[in-house]
């Protein structure tokens, strides 16, 4: 006897192993649906759908009753097996079906993950002592479940197309919403002290009648999602916010693209209305407004702070191509950013707005303090344009071609940013995800030269000693060292980045010979940037064995011209 209870309580210690439910879409699996499946789960466990497309009964509106589980596909990292596993919710206004139902607590330990979900239609749900249609493809009250590898597609709501968060902070990664649609929110909608983190996600093509084409947060200052690498391309709004809407809310934007998108009236990029987001290392490009704020409008005391942003190429009919401000203490705070190439101004401010705008270029000119604003042309890689779609003299047909907004070797926002700027140890990277300062100096816009290329060094130094004016001989023969190191460098041969390293050392002991006399206060800075070379030419050299130009990371910079030498 004494043996057999404690074998029981041995069992009833030793934890058992998760278990693996499958599902197949002709229901032939383990159990016959999803929810089913769902129902017979225990902590832990893993629900496997089969590829094929769910329908019907028990494989749409699913409710995880609060238990940590997870339902996916057979493999979530591999894109063509997420296209292929079908949540058909058959959903429509008379007859209103979703994919999944968090009401019940969910927490992060409940999963979602490489599925897609599509033809979702938000039941009504009751929001803030009213009724609503919610969440065409997820719905998440109070609760938190982690939802990954989805896409969301064709879905709708009046709140929230693809998703709709009430009082929830769900964790939402490499999720891709397209073609959505809602009075609010086509994309996501997020409502009532909701602040999930959104990372990695692609927005396109989603819909909103009046808020929020891609994204709509809405309503308390602690609607305040976290929103990182992620992309908003092609939404629009037919009020405010084509690509996210942000009303009482002040989200974190961080490392995110806004391309394409549209908003009736205000903010085309992103409408900012009673918020204050914090918005670092975004570019907004070709977006528009029907009336103001192309790329962002702040209205109604929305004071966002923007950081290391890049706005060209968006377009409002009235004012504020680039951003607008509105009224209502609406001031803004713009560092170490460039507004270039905007219809019909960079910036406008309306009113009472008083945007506090340093270290940026802004074409057109703007007064910063100290006048730490520049007004020249950011020379980026590849300027993007406006078409007239053969039809000149009629604007409103216009379309931007889109270009490339890393800076050129040459451009002048190159270390013209903030002298002061802190580095933010959470952010310490650029858009690329690129070391955000290379040199002791911030860059302005979105991205940071990296400088990583021996040659493209070279070439700036070169440079460096023929704006100094030396006397003929002093320059020719500093130049005359920097082009055999180049000349070295452009062969592959494994022996020649140290015959490059030699000759730079030579170039070093010829400035320091002349420092002092004919170089004066600039010997220091040339010697600094000649051992800069040298160090990164001795660590490929570690590294890679030889001198391979071509195996050089994250190469995006065009070679300069060769400049006009004095002999």
């Amino acid at each position: 006897m004494k043996n057999t209870i404690l074998l029981t309580i041995l069992l009833a210690v030793i934890p058992c192993s998760a278990a693996i439910i499958t599902v197949e879409p002709d229901g032939s699996g383990d159990v016959p649906t999803i929810q089913e499946a769902v129902d017979t789960a225990v902590v832990g466990d893993e629900i496997v759908l089969a590829i094929g497309t769910y329908t019907g009964g028990g494989n749409r509106n699913i409710d995880f009753g609060g238990k940590s589980i997870t339902v996916r596909s057979t493999n979530p990292n591999d894109p063509n097996i997420v296209a292929a596993t079908i949540i058909d919710c058959q959903g429509c206004p008379c007859e209103p079906h979703r994919g999944f139902s968090f009401i019940s607590g969910e927490g992060a330990d409940s999963i979602v993950s490489g599925l897609t979900v599509t033809n979702g239609y938000g039941p009504d749900e009751e929001i803030s002592y009213y009724e609503m249609s919610v969440g065409g493809a997820i719905y998440c009250c109070i609760s938190s479940p982690t939802v990954t590898n989805c896409t969301f597609t064709g879905n709708s709501a009046g709140g929230g197309g693809g998703m709709s968060n009430v009082g929830s902070n769900p964790r939402v990664t490499n999720c891709t919403f397209t073609d959505n649609s809602a009075d609010r929110g086509g994309g996501m909608y997020n409502y009532n002290d909701s602040s999930p983190t959104v990372t990695n996600c692609t927005f396109t093509g989603n819909s909103a009648g009046y808020y929020g084409g891609g994204m709509d947060n809405d309503n308390n200052s602690y609607s305040s999602p976290t929103v990182t690498n992620c992309t908003f391309t092609g939404n629009s709004a037919g009020y405010v916010g084509g690509g996210m809407a942000n009303s009482l809310s002040s989200p974190t934007v961080t490392n995110c693209t806004f391309v394409g998108n549209s908003a009736g009236y205000l903010g085309g990029g992103m409408a900012n209305d009673f918020s204050s987001p914090t918005v670092t290392n975004c570019t907004f490009t070709d977006n528009s407004a029907g009336q103001r704020g192309g790329g962002m409008c702040n209205y109604y005391s929305s004071s966002p702070t923007l950081t290391n942003c890049t706005f060209t190429g968006n377009s409002a009919e009235e004012h504020g191509g680039g951003m607008y401000n509105w009224d209502y203490n609406s001031s803004p705070t713009v560092t170490n950013c460039i507004l270039w190439a905007n219809s019909p101004e960079q910036v406008y401010a309306d009113g009472g707005s008083s945007p506090v705008i340093t270290y940026s270029d802004i074409q057109g000119g703007w007064e910063g303090n100290g006048h730490s604003n520049i007004d020249i042309d950011p020379n980026f890689v590849d300027d993007g344009h406006w078409d007239d779609n053969g039809t000149p003299g009629n604007p409103w047909d216009d379309f931007w071609v889109d270009g490339d907004y890393h800076l050129s070797p040459d451009s002048p926002c190159i270390d013209t940013g903030d002298p002061n700027y802190i580095l933010d140890p959470n952010n310490p990277t650029d858009l690329d995800g690129n070391p955000r300062i290379v040199n002791d100096i911030i860059d302005m816009g979105a991205y940071e030269v990296q400088l990583n290329d021996p040659i493209e060094l070279l070439d700036m130094l070169a440079d460096d000693v023929i704006d100094l004016n030396l006397r003929r001989g002093i320059e020719n023969s500093l130049l005359a060292k920097i082009d055999a190191a180049i000349a070295k460098l452009e062969d592959d041969n494994p022996k020649n980045d140290r015959a490059a390293v030699r000759i730079l050392r030579a170039f070093i002991n010829a400035v320091k010979a002349q420092s002092g006399r004919k170089i004066s206060g600039n010997a220091d800075d040339l010697i600094a940037a000649a051992q800069q070379i040298i160090d990164m030419l001795i660590g490929e050299e570690v590294e890679l064995g030889g001198a391979d130009r071509s195996r050089t990371p994250n190469r995006r910079m065009i070679r300069r011209p060769t400049p006009t030498r004095k002999r």
